[in-house]
């Protein structure tokens, strides 16, 4: 199993990237090519953050919103890496822009 961790903490388990939906999981995706779309879901929201690629194979959290239920959102241009968690999921692990992710495991 992988994970979504920030230095030493783990902060989710992934998800694999097709037909996951996270309005209805406890995991997170992470898309490693850029959507050229990301819509929220049908009920409750989701939290999304554009990341940037690191040196060490993290990766940099550039921009973050919550999509509320059908609000579409275009992609962040030099952000290639997407991470997408159930809503409230950021607020939660104190996420902020600046902060270094790195998937851990399989």
């Amino acid at each position: 199993m992988a994970w979504l961790t920030r230095g030493d903490e783990v902060l989710a388990s992934l998800e694999s990237g097709r037909g996951h939906r996270p309005d209805e999981a406890s995991g997170v995706v992470v898309l490693r090519r850029r959507p050229l779309l990301v819509r929220g879901p049908l009920r409750g929201c989701v939290d999304v953050a554009w990341c940037r690629p690191g040196p060490d194979g993290d990766v940099e959290v550039r921009r973050m919103v919550c999509l509320g239920p059908r609000m579409p959102v275009v992609p962040g241009w030099g952000s290639p890496v997407v991470v997408v968690a159930s809503g409230g999921a950021f607020e939660r692990w104190r996420l902020r822009v600046g902060d270094r992710l790195t998937v851990r495991g399989d």
